[in-house]
């Protein structure tokens, strides 16, 4: 890569490990300002991003696309820490919009499992309810669409990533699926390639739902369903908290 781009990419990157520590901090304020800051260099790029045509992504594009969509990714993250729901749902759109553009050529989920979560922490008492409409998503059709991406990238070139196991098991939950054996495969995949930090993330999501899901505002129409979803959250937590390994 060019000096340019390796050095943009560097300094955005700093700066997003910088933020996810303020985060952890729970020092919101710096976190915002920090991973804003990262997302601002990389849009400097952008041009080259949007200059790409099917059939011809160099790899340092495809590494600005990459990078970029990960950075978006950890701002939608850094913004539901702080609440801000709405910010954290239009974070993760921007990622998901280069994380599965086939130009880029992006085998990942991360953005697209995480911009369905914000919608729910966003209305937790309206996602449920058949051909609601969040942040001009349609929510069952974005879920079914999710649902079969991953699903896809789990039998060929993510067969034995965790992450993507993680994000199955959460759109299935969400779709009301049996998500017990998916679970166990990414319990599975995450002991094997020593990634511990596979189970907080995943069990923090899990634990920011069930914290937003009160029983307030939801129609009798769909409870039984919300609270389907609502039980497998805590099976989930309780199932990622035994498997976690010791510190």
């Amino acid at each position: 890569m060019s000096d340019h781009v390796t050095n943009i990419i560097s300094a955005a990157t700093s700066g997003k490990r910088l933020a996810q520590a303020a985060r952890k901090d729970n020092d919101h304020s710096h976190a915002i300002s920090l991973i804003e800051g990262a997302i601002a260099r990389l849009r400097e790029l952008q041009p080259r991003l949007d200059a790409v045509t099917g059939g011809l992504l160099s790899e340092e594009n495809r590494r600005i696309a990459e990078t970029l969509a990960e950075v978006l990714g950890s701002s939608g993250g850094i913004y539901r820490s702080a609440g801000d729901w709405k910010r954290s749902t239009a974070a993760y759109d921007a990622g998901c919009a280069i994380e599965q553009d086939e130009r880029f050529d992006l085998v990942n989920s991360y953005n697209l499992t995480q911009r369905l979560v914000a919608r729910v922490l966003l209305e937790p008492a309206a996602w449920v309810i058949d051909g609601s409409q969040i942040e001009q998503e349609r929510f069952p059709d974005c879920l079914r669409k999710a649902l079969l991406v991953v699903d896809r990238q789990t039998r060929g070139p993510r067969l034995d990533d965790a992450w993507a196991w993680a994000d199955l098991a959460m759109l299935q939950v969400l779709s009301e699926q049996d998500a017990e054996a998916t679970w166990d495969r990414m319990i599975e995949q995450a002991h094997a390639a020593h990634e511990p930090f596979v189970f907080s993330s995943t069990l923090k999501v899990i634990e920011d739902l069930l914290a937003r899901l009160a029983p307030e505002g939801v129609a009798e129409t769909v409870r039984s369903r919300w609270d389907a979803v609502r039980g497998a959250l805590d099976d989930a937590a309780e199932l990622i908290r035994d498997a976690t390994p010791p510190r």
